[in-house]
């Protein structure tokens, strides 16, 4: 399941970051058809799962990385975002400063990656919408300053939603790739 950050592949390399606790190993753990875990211990390092994406009759391989959010683990995090392709901010619906931090993200993020890469949004923890501090308006406006596509989702109650809307994000930089010329990266057609 994990793989080496230097690893190259043919694979679309997709990146989740923000805070800690803003769900995202969750979010990778039931996207792969793992259990979501209640008390998890933060992610110190990183380590990457493969999914599968089809898009119009054509399997592209996502290797989608979970990395540390807390502060004393940022350097470590940042050997990650080299090579990636998509990159999703991930903050917490319930806690407006992992919302406010997203701007340091995209600073790191436009410093460090050199290669062609699309911005997607994700607020987690949707099942908890009654303790929402961050609205949806909030978050469209944020995605729409960065010109990419934002979604509510829960990794608890609906982790379907977070794989459809990686599915969208996978499907819009094939589409980008495609304009520049190279070829999609596909397992088979």
């Amino acid at each position: 399941m994990d793989k080496d950050c230097d690893d190259e592949d043919d694979g679309i390399k997709a990146i989740l970051i923000g805070d800690h606790g803003v769900g995202k190993t969750n979010l990778i753990n039931t996207c792969a058809g793992l259990e979501f875990e209640d008390e998890k211990n933060p992610t110190i390092s990183g380590s990457s799962i493969e999914k599968i994406i089809n898009i119009n009759n054509s399997e592209y391989s996502v290797n989608l990385w979970d990395t540390a959010g807390q502060e004393a683990y940022r350097g470590v995090t940042k050997l990650f975002f080299r090579g990636s392709n998509i990159v999703i901010l991930v903050y917490d619906i319930t806690e407006h400063v992992t919302f406010e931090s997203l701007e340091l993200w995209v600073k790191e993020c436009k410093e460090l990656i050199t290669e062609q890469f699309i911005f997607g949004v994700v607020g987690n923890k949707n099942d908890l919408f009654l303790e929402k501090k961050v609205s949806e308006e909030e978050g469209k406006t944020f995605a729409e300053s960065l010109k990419c596509k934002h979604k509510l989702v829960s990794a608890k109650t609906d982790p379907q939603s977070f794989v459809d809307f990686l599915t969208e994000l996978v499907s819009d930089f094939v589409k980008l790739d495609n304009r520049k010329g190279r070829k999609p990266i596909k397992l088979n057609n």
